[in-house]
């Protein structure tokens, strides 16, 4: 990276990362940057993040397309630990239309998984990004982009991490009922089967953990009606 473009990649950076400046008014900014330094998109730093990472953890779809528009492989650049533009949204961006943004520019990447970490791919880091967010509210948005999520990647909701945790078991940590349905009903074997992870949890053993009363009621009745031969 030459310093031109290096000094263009930083200030975009800090236009992406600064939460008191608004997405108009960081979209024209890293327009007029970018014009005269038009090399910066495909640029990335020590860690391996390109502008689009930045974009996709802390902006809206606007800025996404900018970026993709001058530099369309962009979206397919992983970090240096295997880590897409759209795993970084799914896990920490409340903007959902950016991962959906991000999955439409780019559809296979809603069954490709980090290599590196945990194995996750976008459904799992959807789910840990709220598991690990107590302030997270479920929104209609929220639900729309899970069911996306799910409906166009159907293996990845019975694909375990490296530790052996299922969609649901990571569901189970999010304060949403309305998340954990959705999980559990696109597959209602982690519950009847009553799989573990490498720590011999079940989902409803890790409701039980968080006090999820509302999540341990409602898996509690679908496991007693297998019990009990009604499904």
């Amino acid at each position: 990276m030459n310093a031109n473009n290096s000094d263009a990649f930083d200030s975009v950076v800090d236009l992406l990362n600064n939460d008191y400046i608004s997405d108009d008014e960081a979209l024209w900014r890293a327009k007029a940057l970018l014009k005269i330094h038009t090399n910066a998109v495909r640029e990335a730093d020590e860690w391996g993040l390109t502008l689009l990472h930045y974009a996709a953890q802390h902006r809206g779809p606007k800025l996404c397309k900018l970026l993709i528009g001058m530099s369309p492989d962009i979206v397919r650049t992983a970090n240096n630990f295997g880590f897409l533009p759209v795993h970084i949204s799914c896990r920490h961006n409340d903007n959902v239309e950016t991962t959906k943004y991000l999955l439409y520019s780019y559809p296979e990447s809603i069954i490709i998984a980090d290599p590196d970490i945990q194995g996750y791919c976008p459904l799992h880091w959807f789910l840990v990004g709220r598991a690990n967010n107590r302030a997270f509210r479920c929104t209609e948005q929220d639900l729309e982009l899970l069911h996306f999520l799910l409906q166009n990647d159907r293996g990845a909701v019975s694909r375990p991490s490296i530790t052996g945790a299922l969609p649901l078991h990571m569901a189970c940590e999010v304060f949403a009922l309305a998340v954990v349905k959705s999980v559990y009903n696109s597959y209602p074997e982690a519950i009847f089967k009553q799989i573990q992870n490498d720590y011999r949890s079940t989902p409803l053993d890790i409701a039980r953990e968080h006090n999820h009363h509302e999540v341990v009621s409602c898996l509690e009745i679908q496991l007693g009606y297998v019990q009990a031969g009604t499904i």
